[in-house]
């Protein structure tokens, strides 16, 4: 190994690449969890187990989560490699995490609360925006 392989491993491209990279088989752990977590269903089911590698698929996605927000800070130009390994990475760890809150049954029990706020959220917005003047054409 030449110096000058050494200098490129250490320099922040490779700080990047390598954080890049642990969001996706961060990814990849949650979604096998995550799977697994399905494969516990079954003649044998075990509730403690399939819960413990539901949450451990969360953990998972969220750490890979965080090293892909941490990659994506460290540089504002990126290659196009690392950044469509950082995609990739995030995209991974969203669908570990979703499917583990959907083994779990958060996801479905979540969903309806989270609709009803955002559309009663929405209606406020619109309603507190209609008799507001737009600006434009006001005479005083």
């Amino acid at each position: 190994m030449n110096g000058a392989s050494v200098v490129r491993d250490v320099s922040d491209d490779g700080v990047f690449a390598r954080r890049a990279l642990r969001s996706a088989r961060a990814g990849i752990v949650s979604l096998a969890l995550a799977a697994l977590t399905a494969a516990t269903f079954g003649p044998w089911f075990e509730r403690w187990t399939a819960t413990a590698l539901s949450l451990a698929a969360l953990l998972v996605s969220g750490v890979g989560i965080f090293w892909g927000y941490r990659a994506s800070q460290d540089r504002g130009q990126r290659d196009s490699r690392d950044g469509r390994t950082l995609r990739i990475g995030a995209a991974l760890c969203i669908a570990g995490a979703s499917s583990s809150l959907y083994l779990l049954g958060a996801l479905s029990v979540m969903t309806i609360p989270v609709l009803s706020i955002a559309v009663a959220a929405f209606v406020t917005l619109l309603v507190s925006r209609v008799g507001e003047p737009s600006g434009q054409g006001v005479v005083e």
